[in-house]
C-alpha cells in the first residue's frame, strides 16, 4: 500500500513538472534565423543533445541562456546570451535559434556586460524626451530601463567606458508630479527606490521638471554620489540611451 502511494505521489509530481515545463515552453519560443552573419556575444554552456528541441528545453532552465546554436551533424548544443551581427559567418551546419531580438552592432548597438548584460544604443545627437522615446521605440527598444538598483548600478558603471555625457533614461512623472513611472510599462518606481537613484536636490517639479536625466560626475549634484538621476524639463535636448528588448 505504501509503495503504491509512493508511486502515485511520484506520478503527480512528475505530471506537475511536465505541466509547468509546457507552460514555460509556450512563453519561450525560438525562431530559426536564416542569416549566417550573427553570432553569440557570450557563450555560457556547451553540451550534446539529440535534437534542437532538447537543446531549447535545456536552455529554458539556464537563467543566462537567451539564444543557442544547434549543429544536427555533431549534436552540439551551444548556449549563450545576446546575439550580435558580425561580418564573419558562423561555422557551417550550425543553426542559430533566437528568442527575441538580436543585438545589431552594425546598427551601433553595444552589448554591455557588468553586473548583468544589456544591449544598448547610445545616441550621438540630442533630442527632447518625447522624441528620444519615439526613436527608441522605432528601434524595437525603449529608453534605458532603470528597473531596479542593479540596473541603475549597471548604468553608473557604464560611465567608465561607454557613457561620457548625460542621457535621457526611461523614467518620468508626466501623469502626476513627483510620482515617477517607468516609461516602458507605466509602473511606479516607489518612494524608496526613487530616494536611492535620484539626487535629493533635483527631484522636485517647481519648474516643470518631469523627465529623468542621468547625470554623471557633476558638481551640480547635491548628493556626494557622482552619478544620479535628476528631473529635467522634457523639452530640453539631451543625448539618450536606448535598451533593446530581450523578447518581442
Amino acid at each position: 500500500m505504501k509503495l503504491w502511494r509512493t508511486k502515485e505521489l511520484l506520478f503527480v509530481i512528475l505530471t506537475l513538472m511536465d505541466i509547468s515545463r509546457s507552460q514555460t515552453m509556450k512563453q519561450n519560443t525560438w525562431r530559426l534565423l536564416s542569416s549566417p552573419y550573427i553570432q553569440l556575444q557570450n557563450i555560457y554552456k556547451k553540451l550534446k543533445t539529440p535534437d534542437h528541441g532538447s537543446c531549447a528545453s535545456s536552455c529554458l532552465w539556464e537563467a543566462s541562456c537567451i539564444n543557442f546554436y544547434y549543429n544536427p551533424q555533431t549534436t552540439d548544443c551551444t548556449q549563450g546570451g545576446w546575439l550580435i551581427t558580425t561580418t564573419t559567418p558562423i561555422a557551417p551546419s550550425s543553426d542559430i535559434y533566437a528568442n527575441g531580438f538580436y543585438c545589431d552592432v552594425l546598427a551601433y548597438y553595444t552589448v554591455y556586460s557588468n553586473l548583468g548584460s544589456v544591449c544598448v544604443y547610445k545616441s550621438d545627437y540630442t533630442l527632447n524626451y518625447t522624441s528620444a522615446l519615439s526613436v527608441c521605440r522605432d528601434k524595437n527598444a525603449s529608453l534605458y530601463k532603470v528597473e531596479n538598483l542593479g540596473k541603475f548600478n549597471m548604468l553608473v558603471r557604464m560611465t567608465t567606458n561607454l557613457l561620457t555625457l548625460d542621457v535621457w533614461v526611461g523614467v518620468e512623472d508626466l501623469d502626476q508630479d513627483d510620482t515617477f513611472r517607468h516609461s516602458f510599462n507605466g509602473k511606479l518606481l516607489g518612494s524608496n527606490f526613487e530616494s536611492q537613484i535620484f539626487d535629493p536636490g533635483y527631484k522636485n517639479n517647481t519648474v516643470g521638471q518631469n523627465c529623468g536625466l542621468f547625470i554623471q560626475n557633476s558638481s551640480l549634484l547635491a548628493s556626494t554620489n557622482t552619478s544620479l538621476l535628476v528631473s529635467t524639463p522634457c523639452s530640453t535636448p539631451q543625448y539618450f540611451l536606448c535598451e533593446m528588448f530581450e523578447a518581442p
